[in-house]
């Protein structure tokens, strides 16, 4: 899958699951392994990257410039953004700024 179904917002949680296929052999439980991928794949609401990709994308979410008062953010990076600021989606392009809606909470 691609970040384009991956709607980041500022509270959106990161996932990672990092391990040795060794451990598994090891303990003879590939089971836990094998139920927790059937589980988690095939979900179009996930984003399914490596950790180059992920990185890649959080820095570049994290070098988006904004306005003094917030009302615009910039897209300096060559990465499509998707964020989420006062419960409306955005999607910043590359070299793109935006128009924030204030929302009152």
């Amino acid at each position: 899958n691609s970040p384009e179904k991956w709607k980041l917002n500022r509270n959106s949680k990161l996932f990672y699951l990092y391990g040795h296929s060794y451990e598994f052999e090891d303990n003879n439980n590939w089971e836990i392994i094998e139920k927790f991928c059937a589980k988690a794949s095939n979900n179009e609401d996930v984003w399914y990257a490596t950790s180059s990709e992920i990185c890649s994308y959080i820095n570049a979410y994290n070098s988006l410039v904004y306005s003094l008062d917030n009302s615009l953010v910039y897209n300096p990076t060559a990465t499509t953004i998707y964020a989420e600021f006062y419960r409306k989606n955005y999607v910043i392009k590359p070299n793109e700024t935006v128009k924030i809606e204030v929302l009152p909470y």
